[in-house]
């Protein structure tokens, strides 16, 4: 059945159908169908019996059979097919006869969905009115079977815009902590010198200068022993022979110790002193500049990281133009946009809520009609709150496009109108060939 073409109602047929006695209505291949009547004269069940003779199981109501009857039967004229659904207080039956070809067809309801798909019973005004931004995304979507969800695009771009947003932010800080470092000369070495090295070494020279100083004083000392002893030789001439002796020994060795003191040389300390000054002042400098190429390569890394982010956003961004740009929408002007963080239906970058209502029933219709491909029957519950230009212009649409509307008008409607009353017709224009006892098997000019 999928090479089938365009189908409509040619005729229907409804006995006990919810609140309908019987009605039988042939109405034109296009174009309007207006029901008409007060409340409760059984205007939504015409429409409904169309539903409930092409819909599977989710389209049948937990009461088909009008008060007081036994059974209800549907039957619709599609011109190519013929469909049959009777109930009883028990069971609902279902036969599809394709025109000129004996017997019926196998799996029958499963020929109908392979025809109506998702689409049966759309009500643009349902879609503009009723639904929910979420759901009339979630309906556009489903109609439009993209290879990605664009709001899946949009929870990306969102993650990365924040996280980018952040990394920003912390390039900032890091931009102001940069500013107050002092930016190092291009001599200043990567290590810090050694100060506790040359502190040592400071120590070292110290410690060899307080020896020489120790060596000396041994000197001075030793001199004053000889100079006792020379006094004592004049006074003591018993003793001067041990004391020659021992002047003689002390003279060599003050000549060793003189000729030993003269040798020495005093360390210069002013020079490490500076060095370590220097150390200090060179030590501050290269820690400046340690914490400078830290802050700066933290930030480099974090532009990285930013400009990553940028390059994914544009390419989510691109994505998400592709895929709407290839999309099959049924208006010009149709899409999708996030709106005060909901994913909204937009028209023309407007959300669908804030266009005017001629544009919302345009966009309405659209999708009702590209949810019927094959059987294009759309079916509109509430027609009396549409003004007569604004029904012009669906009447117009939906002939164009070689589709059929039935809309409910509560009221005796117009000339054009079919008007029930108590589940009857009791007026009717020409061209519907309204007659309310006909059997069912003569819609189609046979019989059962």
């Amino acid at each position: 059945m999928t090479d089938q073409g365009p189908l409509t109602v040619l005729g229907l047929f409804a006995q006990n159908v919810k609140r309908l006695r019987v009605v039988n209505i042939l109405p034109a291949e296009t174009g309007l169908v207006k029901v008409a009547g007060n409340n409760g004269a059984g205007k939504s069940s015409t429409l409904d019996a169309i539903v409930m003779a092409l819909g599977g199981k989710d389209a049948q109501p937990d009461v088909p059979i009008r008060q007081g009857a036994a059974r209800a039967k549907v039957v619709v004229d599609l011109g190519a097919l013929r469909v049959t659904r009777t109930w009883t207080e028990k069971e609902t039956y279902l036969t599809v006869e394709r025109r000129g070809e004996k017997g019926k067809l196998a799996k029958p309801q499963d020929v109908l969905d392979s025809l109506i798909g998702a689409g049966l019973g759309f009500d643009p005004l349902e879609f503009i009115e009723r639904l929910k931004p979420a759901q009339q995304v979630s309906a556009l979507l489903g109609l439009l079977k993209l290879s990605e969800d664009p709001r899946a695009l949009d929870v990306q771009r969102k993650k990365a815009y924040d996280e980018r947003t952040l990394l920003n932010r912390e390039i900032k800080v890091l931009d102001l902590k940069l500013a107050g470092l002092p930016e190092p000369a291009e001599n200043v070495p990567d290590d810090e010198v050694s100060v506790g090295d040359l502190t040592a070494e400071h120590a070292r020279l110290v410690d060899a200068l307080r020896d020489n100083d120790r060596a000396r004083a041994k000197v001075q000392q030793m001199a004053e022993r000889v100079k006792q002893q020379c006094e004592r030789v004049g006074e003591l001439e018993r003793e001067l022979a041990a004391a020659r002796s021992t002047l003689e020994a002390g003279e060599g060795a003050l000549r060793e110790a003189r000729a030993f003191a003269d040798g020495l040389r005093d360390p210069d300390t002013a020079q490490i002193t500076l060095q370590i000054q220097a150390a200090e002042a060179l030590n501050v400098k290269i820690r400046q500049k340690r914490d400078y190429v830290a802050e700066r390569a933290g930030r480099l890394d974090k532009q990285r990281q930013a400009n990553e982010l940028t390059g994914a956003i544009s390419a989510l961004d691109e994505r998400k133009h592709r895929l709407l740009a290839e999309a099959p929408f049924p208006v010009p002007g149709l899409g999708f946009a996030e709106v005060l963080g909901d994913y909204r239906v937009t028209f023309n970058d407007l959300p669908l809520d804030q266009c005017a209502k001629s544009e919302q029933i345009r966009v309405g219709l659209a999708i009702a009609m590209a949810l019927n491909p094959t059987v294009r029957v759309i079916l509109l519950r509430d027609g009396s709150l549409l003004d007569p230009p604004t029904r012009a212009a669906i009447e117009a649409a939906v002939r164009e496009a070689g589709y059929q509307l039935w809309m409910e008008l509560v009221g005796e409607g117009d000339a054009e109108s079919i008007v029930l009353e108590d589940g009857g017709i009791i007026r009717a224009p020409a061209w519907a060939a309204p007659i309310t006892n006909v059997p069912a098997a003569d819609i189609f000019g046979d019989s059962e």
